[in-house]
């Protein structure tokens, strides 16, 4: 995932039946963005044969604007704007709100657990957004001038593909630890920049140029574009490969090497076997029963008869001691969707999973009377 990607498809989901629309319409959408890629470049290529002035990422204007139809380089000109315009937006909305809320807050918290912090994300994410804005523009100056737009994005995915090793691995590895993923981070990251980052900038002028054709000190086992003497690879190919390996290894080593704690484990649970939790609510849902939260006992009766309760929980092997269809599974809402209503302002400690539970049966109190 973008940052973008990961705002719009995970942080702003409010129903998991709409991911089986979004599983056909994003790579459709990702397909018909790209259509005219081909015939607008190869245009520009067979218009602009032998020009030495004709730069590929103005095709879409120049072509249009070539051929005498200004209004039409106008056109594509206001929608690239308004499309980079969005996403510069989103970006920084969702690398603000993920600064704000993993890294910022927490430290916050624990540092004075009693303070009022109500209005500090807001300010936080503010900061976050003013100062992602200045590092973009620094970058260009630095790098940009000296790198086609392409180039620049290329970079950046190879820094986000550095998130991939964590991110699959918390899904299907059990035995993943926190530790081992920001080791992970750490060693692809470095590998990233040394391998990628600081070459663009050597190219701009603002490092020696020796730097990258030699090495540094002179050592040419460390040159950043053929390390340990892999050569033969482009520039981004030799980047992912290096930075990955490095990544990979440090997150498995590092797992390895300690156990997960018991609120890492917890958590791989509920990531590891997230088809276990969705096929114990699936037939409710199919069924059309409501998950939300009850207190009332008429209301929970409007959305299931307490036969249909018995029926379920005895398919599942489940004995109801006691409890009625108020107190039933499918009554409540799941707690972390509970929480995540309160992201950034509670912290959870630790989770546990209950082996049993047994309710008040009808007519029966939990408390003796006074």
């Amino acid at each position: 995932f973008l940052p973008r990607q990961f705002q719009v498809m995970v942080v702003e989901l409010v129903d998991e039946r709409h991911l089986k629309r979004a599983a056909w319409a994003f790579p459709l959408y990702l397909l018909a963005i790209n259509l005219f890629v081909l015939p607008i470049a190869l245009g520009g290529l067979l218009h602009f044969a032998g020009s030495t002035t004709a730069d590929a990422e103005t095709f879409v204007l120049s072509l249009p604007l070539a051929s005498g139809h200004r209004w039409l380089a106008l056109l594509a000109f206001v929608g690239g704007l308004s499309a980079a315009t969005g996403m510069v937006i989103v970006e920084a909305i969702a690398v603000s709100t993920m600064v704000c809320n993993d890294l910022v807050m927490p430290l916050v918290l624990r540092a004075q657990p009693g303070r009022d912090v109500s209005r500090l994300p807001l300010h936080i994410r503010r900061a976050v957004i003013v100062a992602l804005l200045l590092l973009g523009y620094l970058y260009f100056r630095l790098a940009g001038e000296a790198y086609a737009l392409v180039s620049i994005g290329l970079i950046s995915f190879a820094a986000v593909a550095q998130f991939a090793p964590a991110l699959i691995g918390g899904m299907y590895w059990k035995g993943a630890t926190r530790a081992g993923a920001l080791a992970g981070l750490l060693a692809g990251f470095a590998m990233w920049a040394w391998t990628l980052l600081l070459p663009s900038i050597a190219k701009s002028g603002w490092l020696p140029r020796g730097f990258v054709d030699a090495g540094p000190f002179g050592v040419a086992l460390l040159k950043p574009e053929q390390l340990f003497g892999l050569a033969g690879l482009d520039s981004l190919t030799h980047a992912l490969l290096w930075s990955l390996v490095a990544n990979v290894a440090a997150y498995v080593a590092v797992s390895l090497a300690k156990a997960p704690s018991a609120r890492e484990a917890s958590q791989a649970v509920l990531f590891v076997d997230v088809e276990e939790e969705f096929n114990w609510r699936a037939p409710f849902r199919r069924e059309g029963y409501s998950t939300t939260a009850t207190a009332a006992l008429p209301e929970a009766h409007r959305r299931f008869t307490r036969e249909q309760m018995h029926d379920w929980l005895r398919d599942r092997g489940v004995q109801l001691s006691g409890g009625d269809v108020d107190e039933s599974p499918m009554a409540y809402r799941r707690l972390p969707e509970v929480l995540d209503h309160h992201a950034g302002t509670v912290r959870v400690l630790h989770r546990l999973r209950p082996v049993a539970v047994a309710m008040a049966g009808p007519g029966e109190n939990d408390v003796p009377p006074l």
